[in-house]
């Protein structure tokens, strides 16, 4: 559901009269598209974003400011991630920086590599990611990016959806109004999931520090004002990368006001993105039982920044009963 581009610094020069207006087209669409569910990738340890800044003046007077403004908000989500350099020195023509792709590629794949059409053509044997911004509203490797997938509630299947999700984000915040509750009760397919988005999200050799991670759940009766330090143990046991790498960790349980809003959707909110996840963030993986499948969805962006002050002490709809640093 989030998909990483390589997009060469050439795509953001002038192109001939010929065939300008649908550059200009396929420029502005690309970035728009990577904001809804993509990550851009700036290559040679992010030298890429200081090459692109330079181009600032080069691009048609016609789209710049809406270029500008895609640009500086893929910057601000941060969506515009580092890649380690590849070649040995940085590059400096747009054929130079498609190879730094392709090396890339050969790291970690792409959903799509896309540079001017003469760079393409001055290579051969590329892979079928590789596209021509002249040509890139009409590949597959574009069109074939999807807002939503259905995720059997498997440990395997889970870890491959929270991944892409997961890996780059700066911030990570799971909702769910079970964890609490499932986690005091002993239920080890939460602390399975809580296990999965701990390697997910840290995996070895990680582009950029993870600086938050939140999980916010729901009071239970059930559960002794005491007890929940025992459930925070119980995450801290299942989330050791987390607990060696990000700088804040929280846990928040809230209680619904009488006859307010009810705390029952379950979410994955990044800095980078939001996903719905409407039977929660447990596996149900056991012998002899059907998993069954869950839908995750993106959410847009107003929704997510929605979703974020839902759980901030000063905008929250609920009332906050335990707030533990972990």
């Amino acid at each position: 559901m989030l998909y990483e581009f390589a997009l060469t610094v050439g795509a953001f020069e002038r192109f001939s009269p010929a065939v300008e207006p649908a550059t200009n087209q396929s420029l502005v669409q690309v970035l728009h598209g990577i904001r809804e569910n993509g990550i851009l990738a700036s290559l040679y340890n992010g030298s890429w974003w200081a090459e692109v800044q330079k181009k600032r003046g080069a691009i048609p007077d016609r789209i710049r400011p809406l270029t500008l403004d895609l640009l500086s908000k893929l910057f601000d989500r941060g969506l515009v991630v580092p890649r380690p350099k590849e070649g040995g020195c940085c590059p400096k023509s747009d054929v130079e920086w498609l190879d730094e792709a392709l090396a890339s590629h050969g790291r970690a794949t792409f959903q799509g590599i896309i540079a001017r059409k003469d760079s393409i053509n001055a290579r051969t044997g590329l892979p079928s990611c590789a596209m021509s911004l002249e040509d890139v509203l009409l590949s597959p490797a574009w069109n074939d990016r999807k807002q939503s997938r259905r995720v059997p509630r498997k440990a395997a299947d889970f870890e491959a959806a929270l991944t892409p999700v997961l890996y780059t984000a700066r911030s990570i915040v799971l909702i769910d109004p079970y964890i609490a509750i499932r986690v005091f009760r002993g239920n080890r397919e939460f602390l399975r999931t809580l296990s999965i988005v701990d390697k997910c999200a840290l995996p070895n050799g990680r582009r950029c520090p993870l600086h938050t991670l939140e999980i916010h759940t729901q009071v239970h009766d059930e559960i002794p004002n005491d007890s929940y330090a025992e459930v925070v143990r119980s995450i801290r046991d299942a989330m050791p990368r987390s607990l060696a790498s990000a700088k804040q960790r929280l846990f928040r349980a809230w209680r619904p006001k009488p006859n307010g809003k009810p705390f029952h959707n379950r979410r994955i909110v990044t800095n980078q993105t939001a996903v719905s996840c409407p039977w929660g963030l447990d596996i149900h993986e056991h012998p002899g039982h059907t998993p069954g499948d869950d839908e995750w969805s993106l959410l847009d962006d107003d929704v997510r920044t929605a979703i974020w002050r839902d759980f901030q002490p000063n905008t929250s709809p609920y009332d906050l009963h335990q707030d533990i640093r972990w």
